[in-house]
């Protein structure tokens, strides 16, 4: 495992990024912390019901510049929580955007394959992801792999805001 910058490359694959204009993309998304707080509050409130282990470890799959890791990071009951995206340059954008607020819980930046996550079975207790099932080619094998880290009474919420869709799977 090679460390970059604070950031583990756990992806199977050296050449693999995103193909996003990244300053482009990034430029028209909301950077407003309060706007992270609020949507990462919808997140942990709709998981709520469906949850039945402690909220203690979160993985978030496509993290990107950090719309939802923000608001996690800085306003969630998790002890842990990992952000991931296959793009070492959000990720690095992300590690910039996070190292103010890193200090209200533990956090872990990873680059990685979402389709070939490196964790064991039932390893978390809540998997997120916000705007990102859409940029995944096969996104099925992502959501299999969500489950399969997913800890028994756990739940996982992805969230496709530009297609009007979230859905939770516990």
């Amino acid at each position: 495992m090679a460390i970059d910058a604070g950031i583990a490359d756990l992806s199977v694959w050296s050449n693999t990024d995103t193909h996003l204009d990244i300053e482009s993309y990034v430029g028209h998304l909301p950077q407003d912390p309060s706007h992270s707080i609020l949507l990462s509050q919808f997140y942990i409130g709709a998981m709520a019901a469906h949850v039945r282990v402690p909220l203690e470890v979160g993985l978030e799959i496509g993290s990107g510049s950090g719309q939802l890791s923000y608001g996690l990071c800085q306003s969630s009951p998790l002890k842990l929580l990992i952000c991931s995206d296959v793009s070492m340059q959000f990720l690095r954008i992300l590690a910039k955007r996070l190292e103010p607020i890193r200090h209200f819980r533990q956090t872990c930046l990873c680059r990685l394959d979402a389709n070939r996550l490196p964790f064991r079975d039932g390893s978390v207790s809540a998997v997120f992801g916000h705007s990102v099932l859409h940029h995944i080619a096969r996104f099925e094998d992502t959501l299999r792999e969500g489950y399969r880290v997913l800890r028994p009474g756990g739940v996982a919420m992805c969230g496709e805001p530009i297609m009007d869709h979230f859905g939770l799977l516990s």
